[in-house]
């Protein structure tokens, strides 16, 4: 026997089930594409120096910046204060900042452009600016999280301290390896 409540709960577990499969449904079918202008929201950029003895890792999330994409192409500029750096050793924090001059360059810069080349990846290109110097970055691949309201990106690469001019710090009289590994983690909201 049929209730008067029946149709309106059978309505109830219809939309019910249809928001959970939305909210079940791959971040590609979430967001038609990426276009419109992006800031970011949250996140760290990071970078991994290596010596002989041992390696270092300096971490900020003070990074800021935009991304504007038509389609499924976008500019991104972004910049990180060196000074918030922090390798969680002081002395290694202010050495870092004095090999950089940062009282002249207070700022990493990256900008460029970038295009979507699968469901989650993109491959970008652009320059760093880093102690007065800017350096071409190679197409370098980056993953993309794409969400609602959000996206989310994530990636690293390798920067060469010569390439900048850059005097490599030594320990025990042996120099840092050249190569610094930059690492993104970055979560983005519509602007």
């Amino acid at each position: 026997m049929r209730t008067p409540a029946t149709p309106f709960l059978a309505a109830a577990c219809f939309a019910a089930s249809l928001l959970a499969g939305l909210l079940l449904l791959p971040p590609r079918l979430q967001a038609a594409g990426v276009a419109g202008r992006w800031a970011v929201r949250s996140g760290t950029i990071a970078y991994e120096v290596s010596h002989v003895l041992h390696s270092a890792l300096g971490r900020s999330k003070e990074v800021q910046g935009t991304l504007d994409c038509e389609a499924q192409r976008c500019r991104f500029e972004f910049h990180v204060p060196l000074a918030s750096f922090d390798s969680r050793d002081a002395d290694r924090d202010r050495d870092m900042r004095a090999v950089l001059d940062t009282p002249r360059f207070p700022t990493a810069e990256v900008r460029g452009s970038g295009k979507l080349v699968g469901e989650d990846e993109a491959v970008v290109e652009g320059s760093v600016t880093l102690a007065g110097a800017t350096v071409a970055l190679p197409p370098t691949r980056f993953r993309v999280e794409r969400g609602w309201w959000r996206l989310r990106v994530r990636g690293s690469f390798a920067l060469s301290l010569e390439a900048f001019g850059i005097q490599r710090p030594a320990l025990m009289g042996i120099h840092i390896s050249d190569a610094v590994v930059v690492y993104v983690d970055l979560e983005l909201g519509s602007a």
